[in-house]
């Protein structure tokens, strides 16, 4: 759970509570490690890997028709925009979590 909250930015507390919500829903399963009882390994379950692609499909299609709305000949500056945004991302998630 850890290293899941620290990956998605949220508490602990949070990560678990919405794990448990995907335990309920049959999207992962959750298991005791057999030698530390502490550590609880979480895999993806098959209708979870289905989901989660069908999310993946609708987010492309999505983007591809947003990103038709832009005129050939602003393609550079948007480019430009889109590495901005990519830099300034990178460089709050590396300050933006640590304790």
């Amino acid at each position: 759970m850890q290293q899941l909250a620290q990956r998605m930015f949220k508490s602990i507390s949070t990560m678990t509570r919405v794990a448990g919500h995907l335990v309920r829903k049959g999207y992962i399963k959750r298991r005791q490690d057999a030698e530390d009882g502490r550590v609880v390994h979480v895999s993806i379950t098959p209708q979870g890997k289905a989901i989660l692609a069908a999310i993946q499909r609708d987010m492309i299609e999505t983007q591809k028709a947003i990103l038709q709305s832009i005129p050939a000949g602003e393609w550079a500056g948007a480019f430009h925009v889109l590495e901005a945004l990519a830099q300034g991302a990178q460089r709050w998630q590396e300050t933006c979590c640590q304790k």
